[in-house]
């Protein structure tokens, strides 16, 4: 099996470089170029992987204000931006695969509640005070039952409030 690292490793063969050059030359009204010109283009260019000089392409053709036809440089450039940024969305965890990539809250887990440290729940000492014991039992009970509290993060949690609002839909 390929991984996104390994694509975007290999070398640029001469047919997939002679697609992009057209296209950009079209782009960027590039008359009749001719073959030393591809030649060079190529030799310079042909150590790095089609899709990065495809997406250094995409932004010369986007860029605000350019009229003439990149350097061979101006061309390199782009493309190893583009480059940086596909290896590094690559290494980048994956949010739907990964639940820890894009958590807001260390203590709740985004989860709403908050647990023991010791990764159990809270423990209850029994004692009612005002009617009502540590855990919210408003009943006389034993010592050391287990409880949850609701995490102080909830009011500015984008990730438990994006939950919630999914729950409530289904409702």
């Amino acid at each position: 099996m390929t991984t996104d690292l390994e694509i975007y490793a290999r070398p640029t063969p001469d047919a997939a470089f002679l697609v992009l050059f057209n296209r950009l030359a079209v782009a960027l009204r590039l008359m009749d170029p001719d073959e030393g010109t591809v030649g060079v283009y190529f030799d310079v260019l042909r150590d790095l992987p089609a899709t990065a000089l495809e997406a250094g392409a995409d932004a010369l053709m986007k860029e605000t204000g350019r009229r003439f036809f990149p350097s061979t440089a101006e061309w390199r450039t782009a493309a190893e931006v583009a480059l940086t940024r596909q290896r590094q969305r690559a290494l980048e965890p994956d949010a739907e695969h990964d639940p820890r990539a894009w958590v807001c809250c260390s203590r709740c887990l985004d989860t709403g509640w908050i647990l023991a440290e010791d990764g159990g729940s809270l423990k209850c000492s029994g004692v009612l005070r005002n009617g009502t014991c540590q855990c919210g039992r408003r009943f006389p009970h034993e010592a050391g039952m287990t409880y949850t509290e609701a995490c102080s993060c909830r009011a500015s949690n984008v990730n438990w409030q994006r939950k919630n609002r999914t729950r409530e839909k289904h409702r």
